[in-house]
């Protein structure tokens, strides 16, 4: 099954603005706070049930609550992030994004009500088959890419067919998103992956990933001239009951692409540099970067944006992940115009699905 680049429909119903975020009722939801399922940077996960409000059925969920900090001003950054996405997943949908069945305030946290993803995050099953000291399957790896590929594929709209698709702002230019935090651990997985050895897929085989995390969720416009500008506000977009601390919120320095990490400025073309290093990761069966504290992360970093170093790709790479290695090398070309644009990417990738 390919999956289309643009998904259906592209930013639902967006106009430009964030809609109204209603409650769901306390009396709905239910935790579970014996099964802790992980902890972010900015907030905690259980699990929980969900009764629905269209027809009562009870589903499993994932319920992500915003850590109970302050930000500098005295507003709580964590609480700003997940209302920050609360509002994102009103208009946000696709079969390659995590879903949200909304939000509420539950003992006093903001909390997200989202799918429960059986299989867990990528970075426990990847870490599994290192300590295993074995390659993930070709077909896992495929499918995995494909699907992260097609999220942003979706987020990033029409970009490069300008006039097509995104919001308007009430000018010439028209708004899309880039993700800002594409790694391991915020790619979900639909179903555990018990044993690497019994891996299958079916040819007409739907999404196993899906992409998650939208709190660094960037705006960006391009304007008819086909110039990508990062909106001003960056992460802190204007919505609807947030009022932004002074905190800093970076994305994961390891997978920012290098002109990211020199002017703070995401793009799509970060985004797909970002696709790159996941790639190489389930590829190598390794991190990208070699650093064990923040001290040899600053001279990486240095190193990155002044191209003093390139990743080394293992010799020991299982030739079938030729094709794919290829493709990601293309999206870590350091000049952002010279990577593919994500629609591409999501193609290429779902040719490579088609020769399985």
């Amino acid at each position: 099954m390919d999956i289309p680049a643009h998904g259906a429909p592209l930013l639902c119903g967006c106009t430009g603005e964030p809609h109204a975020m209603v409650d769901l009722p306390v009396a709905r939801v239910l935790i579970d706070k014996t099964s802790h399922i992980g902890d972010g940077g900015f907030s905690d996960v259980y699990k929980g049930e969900y009764r629905k409000v269209e027809d009562g059925a009870v589903v499993q969920v994932a319920l992500k609550r915003a850590f109970p900090q302050c930000g500098v001003s005295g507003e709580p950054l964590s609480e700003c992030l997940v209302r920050k996405e609360a509002h994102l997943y009103t208009s946000l949908q696709h079969p390659c994004l995590v879903r949200c069945w909304g939000s509420l305030t539950l003992d006093g946290r903001r909390t997200l009500v989202l799918d429960l993803m059986r299989g867990g995050t990528l970075d426990k099953v990847v870490a599994r088959s290192r300590a295993e000291g074995r390659s993930l399957p070709h077909a896992f790896v495929l499918f995995v890419l494909r699907d992260v590929a097609a999220a942003l594929s979706y987020l990033h709209g029409g970009y490069g067919e300008v006039g097509e698709r995104g919001a308007r702002d009430g000018t010439d230019q028209l708004r899309y998103y880039a993700h800002g935090d594409v790694q391991q651990s915020n790619v979900l997985l639909e179903r555990p992956m018990e044993d690497f050895s019994t891996f299958s897929v079916s040819p007409d085989q739907g999404p196993i990933a899906r992409l998650g995390d939208l709190g660094t969720m960037r705006t960006f416009i391009v304007d008819q001239g086909h110039h990508t500008v990062p909106a001003q506000e960056g992460i802190y977009g204007p919505f609807p009951d947030v009022t932004w601390p002074g905190d800093a919120v970076t994305s994961c320095p390891s997978y920012t692409a290098p002109e990211a990490l020199a002017n703070y400025e995401w793009t799509p073309e970060s985004d797909v540099w970002s696709w790159g290093i996941l790639a190489f990761e389930l590829i190598a069966g390794k991190r990208a970067w070699d650093y064990t504290n923040d001290t040899k992360f600053t001279s990486l970093r240095l190193k990155i944006m002044h191209n003093k170093v390139r990743l080394a790709w293992p010799d020991t790479i299982p030739s079938h992940f030729a094709a794919v290695q290829g493709l990601a090398e293309t999206t870590l070309l350091r000049d952002p115009a010279e990577r593919p644009l994500s629609r591409q990417l999501l193609d290429d990738v779902n040719k490579l699905v088609a020769q399985l």
